[in-house]
């Protein structure tokens, strides 16, 4: 493992913590300012000098200007569609009904 010295138990949560805060390319952005906003605040370890900047207002902007164009999927209307009568039932002056439901004791039927 890349981190030899330390117990691996306390590895995972750093390594996490890099890979959210790394910049990604086709996000314009990292996870984690995604997730929160804003760029998360880490130690200047993890950061290389070199990474890109992205403006926190410009990047809220373009979010909401995205949430605006989508729009729900129509659903499908279920009570629309027509029950099924034999024809040898259309005439019959009762019927029975099987409900395949759990009951719990003392529920009223």
């Amino acid at each position: 493992m890349c981190h030899a010295d330390e117990q691996w138990i306390e590895a995972p949560p750093l390594v996490l913590l890099g890979i959210r805060n790394t910049f990604k390319e086709d996000l314009q952005s990292s996870t984690g300012e995604l997730v929160y906003g804003e760029p998360l605040r880490v130690s200047g370890d993890l950061l290389a000098s070199g990474s890109p900047k992205v403006e926190a207002s410009a990047f809220i902007q373009q979010l909401r200007r995205q949430m605006d164009l989508l729009h729900p999927t129509p659903t499908a209307r279920l009570s629309s569609l027509s029950t099924f009568v034999h024809k040898e039932h259309e005439d019959s002056i009762h019927v029975f009904l099987r409900q395949d439901t759990v009951r719990h004791g003392l529920q009223p039927h």
